[in-house]
């Protein structure tokens, strides 16, 4: 057994002795050997030679195969392996002097980042502290070499790096604060400066001065950027005035013909402002206000010094005004010592006609509002007593008058309501037996003229005068469909039954007899100038339903002039024309349209179909159905005269 232990342990000597030879050992012709107090790595009886990667370690193993230690150039690149051969990788500390070999084993030259920091190292690859001029850019290395950011202090100087580590020159914002740095980087400090035409103002802590600033016993204003303000500066919302040389103002002050107040600590004023016993308003400018102005929905009037009026009556640029005690303007209607007033949006007292309330009034030059009788213009008005203009009749000392809707008195022939009245030169309404122009005429106790009978009695149509009116005109299409306008086919109807009437010896009158538009007015005073047997006006209707159809026939018993004789024309027009045509009968109806109301004669509005009807619409542009209608017409009117 004793021989087995020793046979073990002289074997395990063996094993361990191969294994040192292996490293830094001449016990073996492959791995290390030191020969002559040199290194040398064998593989296969070979040494190795140039780089060498044994045991995670890099080595370099020159052309007899003698492993390097210390600085080692290949290829323009520094290397440094150091004493057991092993190339070194980082910082090297090296004669007092630092160096950085990177990931590879060279040596470093010119800006590092590493781990967050910057380092500069030199051509000879040592580390820089102190000041560096780089690209005609200035830097500061610290003692560990770490390139500084921020302030800097040195010699009672100070200076600042950016964030680049680029020393500032000229200015440069910190912290929402201006510097100024001298080309040699240092911070300027309790001085004035000027730079591109504009002046700053350097404080004891070098930053440049902002806002109203204290300087020798002297406030100056210098904007947010630093720069001093001449003129108008506006701080934290506030507006100041400081003059050529930057110093802040106060007190009473002129600038481009304006004035402006600001108080002793050199802020505008804006709003209203007293002093000595006299009232002031700024408007948001800060300019002083004169003359009228309006101040939150209400108005005020200001000398040409700015000073408010107060309590009374104001004359001012031929213009008159009225202020209560507090200084507000009146506008509106005003009552003082019984007498009204109005006043106008702009707050001067109102002349002449106002229209006001859908009312008309008149006020004198005074201003006063008028009641009674009026002459203005040579034209005679009358104002009530609340001073509304008189429209319509008026009674008055027993006697009556009519005005019409611009207020004018009238005289000689008029009409109201389709009824013809006559007014002596003074405007007096006439009754009884008048002569006017050498004729005479009889007016009613109401006024109301009663027309002498008709000079046509004999029967038949032949010799009898017509007036057609086709509905609407020009401008004016009327109701449509389709493309189709009523205008259109009540002019084809009309024009068809004129010459139908013509045949039949009738004298016909059309309102229209082109594409023209005619107002209601001018349709009714032409067919009374022309005192026709009878009046027809020829309409198309409309309805938003499509289902809508049939004729109607329109006859005026509310305030027509011959209500019966246009009852019995229309009923007789409805009747021959739905025989003609055959179309759904609508009926006979009441209602007081404008060409039907005031026409002389018996009058009808006749509407002949709806062009909202497809089928009805397609007839009433058919020439066929045209003659229907207009046979039924002619029908109607032969039996309205039989």
């Amino acid at each position: 057994m004793k021989k087995k232990i020793l046979l073990l342990s002289i074997f395990t000597v063996l094993l361990l002795g191969i294994g040192l030879g292996a490293t830094h050992s001449n016990a073996a012709t492959t791995g290390w050997k030191l020969e002559n107090g040199k290194w040398y790595y064998f593989q296969k009886d070979a040494p190795a030679k140039g780089w060498l990667y044994v045991g995670n370690k890099w080595y370099y193993m020159d052309a007899k195969g003698v492993m390097q230690t210390g600085w080692l150039k290949l290829s323009g690149k520094w290397y440094y392996l150091q004493a057991d051969g092993a190339m070194k990788t980082g910082w090297l500390s090296l004669n007092n002097k630092w160096y950085f070999l990177q990931t590879d084993g060279s040596m470093k030259t010119g800006w590092l980042s590493t781990k967050n920091k910057w380092y500069f190292l030199q051509a000879d690859g040592a580390m820089q502290t102190g000041w560096l001029n780089t690209s005609n850019k200035w830097y500061y290395l610290q003692p560990d070499g770490d390139m500084k950011t921020g302030w800097l202090l040195l010699d009672s100087k100070w200076y600042f790096l950016k964030t680049s580590g680029e020393r500032s020159i000229g200015f440069e914002t910190v912290a929402s604060k201006k510097y100024y740095f001298d080309s040699l980087g240092v911070m300027q400090e309790n001085q004035w400066l000027e730079q591109g035409g504009k002046k700053y103002y350097l404080k004891s802590d070098g930053s440049a001065a902002s806002g109203i600033t204290n300087i020798l016993e002297k406030k100056y204003l210098f904007n947010t950027d630093g720069t001093l303000v001449s003129g108008w500066g506006k701080i934290n919302g506030k507006w100041y005035f400081s003059d050529i040389e930057g110093i802040v103002q106060t007190g009473w002050l002129t600038d481009k013909g304006k004035k402006y107040f600001l108080n002793q600590t050199g802020v505008m004023i804006t709003g209203w402002y007293d002093e000595q016993g006299k009232r002031f308003f700024f408007d948001g400018s800060g300019a002083l206000t004169t003359g009228v102005a309006t101040v939150e929905g209400k108005g005020y009037l200001f000398d040409n010094d700015g000073v408010l009026y107060c309590g009374g009556w104001f004359p001012v640029d031929s213009k008159k005004y009225f202020a209560n005690d507090a200084g507000v303007l009146q506008k509106g209607w005003l009552k003082s010592n019984n007498i009204w007033y109005f006043f106008n949006n702009d707050y001067s007292i109102k002349t002449n006609w106002l229209l006001d309330g859908g009312k008309w009034y008149f006020l004198n030059d005074q201003g006063e509002m008028q009641t009674g009788w009026l002459v203005d213009k040579n034209i005679r008005y009358y104002l009530t007593a609340s001073g509304a203009m008189k429209t319509g009749w008026l009674q008055d000392g027993g006697k009556w008058y009519y005005f019409n809707l611009s207020g004018a008195l009238l005289t000689g022939w008029y009409q109201d309501k389709g009824i013809w009245y006559y007014s002596d030169s003074n405007g007096v309404m006439q009754t009884g037996l008048i002569t006017v122009d050498g004729k005479e005429y009889f007016l009613a106790d109401s006024g109301a003229w009663v027309p002498t009978p008709s000079p046509s009695t004999t029967k038949g149509l032949a010799g009898k005068t017509i007036v057609l009116d086709p509905g609407h005109g020009g401008y004016d299409g009327g109701a449509s469909a389709a493309g189709v306008f009523e205008k259109t086919i009540t002019l084809q109807v009309s024009l068809k039954f004129a010459e139908l009437l013509k045949s039949k010896g009738v004298t016909v009158y059309l309102t229209r007899n082109t594409d023209e538009f005619v107002s209601l007015d001018g349709r009714v005073e032409f067919s009374n100038s022309i005192k026709p047997d009878a009046f027809i006006s020829i309409h198309v209707n409309s309805a938003t339903a499509t289902s809508a159809q049939g004729i109607e026939t329109y006859h005026n018993s509310k305030d027509g002039v011959m209500p019966a004789e246009s009852k019995r024309l229309a009923a007789l027009l409805q009747d021959e024309i739905i025989k003609s045509t055959g179309a759904v009968t609508r009926g006979v109806k009441d209602e007081s349209f404008r060409v039907i109301r005031g026409n002389q004669a018996p009058a009808v509005l006749v509407e002949i179909g709806f062009i909202s009807n497809d089928k009805e619409r397609a007839n009433l542009v058919n020439s066929s159905y045209q003659n229907k209608i207009c046979t039924g017409l002619l029908n109607g009117l032969q039996k309205f005269f039989d």
